[in-house]
């Protein structure tokens, strides 16, 4: 116990003395994937092979993670086989860049020969794919665009209409919703966490809404609760101008067909018995 303690402290857990008896649902992402590290660290190999270990994480936390790697790296003179679909990831960690396609290697070689100067098509064809933040494009290009013989220019690709007119007929509305949860202090006591505090927003038909922050700040607890997942705390779910959170059972349940949800998770939806 004091080793796998030690170890926890090494790869940044708050509190592990407290967290050591933590279930893996009482951890944030970001912690899940700390405790994973100090699991493959704890025999001190020579060799770690990290595959995707932070494809489910917010960039914040990505990075930490990364730089944890990076400091365990240094201080255990360990050597890293980082397998990942993320070629800034890459561009980052990386000294050297395998590039593989269909079970074979397409290229190998220093990453700023890979990023400045790729010889492979195939590795072309994933640099230019990268999505840029300056345009909006009806569509994102493929790999097989650029391998057709005839390369698309990302240019010739029509852009989306972005924003709002005003006009729109808003499909759901969020009022001042608010999700705490409790925890026992004391023998007879009780501590609060606002896991969402005061939210509101609107989201017009046909039109994306992006809610973004960091890991823990509280995006699927908003979700859930505008589910009845979670039972909100206060507040109000409009849904076309009915509110989801004060129907009974039986009149929210004929909305259920009409907003589905896609679970963050694979293992928290996937019914593991079938």
């Amino acid at each position: 116990r004091p080793r796998a303690i030690e170890l926890l402290h090494e790869v940044g857990i708050p509190q592990p003395e407290a967290k050591v008896g933590a279930y893996p649902f009482q951890l944030s992402g970001g912690q899940q994937q700390r405790v994973m590290i100090a699991m493959a660290i704890a025999c001190e190999p020579k060799l770690l092979i990290a595959d995707e270990p932070t494809t489910a994480l917010d960039v914040s936390i990505q990075k930490q993670i990364l730089d944890l790697i990076a400091d365990l790296q240094q201080r255990r003179r360990m050597s890293v086989l980082f397998i990942t679909h993320d070629l800034a990831v890459v561009g980052e960690i990386a000294d050297h860049v395998v590039v593989m396609r269909d079970g074979g290697i397409r290229e190998q070689g220093p990453v700023k020969q890979i990023f400045e100067a790729p010889q492979d098509s195939y590795t072309q064809a994933l640099l230019l794919c990268r999505p840029q933040l300056a345009r909006r494009p009806r569509r994102l290009p493929v790999i097989d665009d650029f391998l057709d013989g005839a390369p698309i220019c990302a240019q010739d690709i029509p852009e989306r209409s972005r924003g709002l007119r005003g006009d729109e007929p808003i499909v759901l509305e969020v009022r001042h919703l608010g999700k705490s949860f409790y925890s026992r202090a004391g023998l007879f006591g009780k501590k609060e966490f606002k896991a969402v505090s005061d939210a509101s927003f609107k989201l017009a038909r046909g039109k994306t809404l992006g809610l973004v922050g960091e890991s823990g700040s509280g995006k699927t607890t908003v979700a859930l609760t505008m589910m009845r997942l979670h039972e909100a705390s206060s507040g109000e779910v409009l849904f076309e101008g009915k509110d989801l959170l004060a129907m009974p059972p039986g009149a929210a349940m004929r909305y259920k067909r009409r907003i589905q949800i896609v679970f963050q998770n694979p293992y928290s939806s996937l019914n593991p018995r079938f």
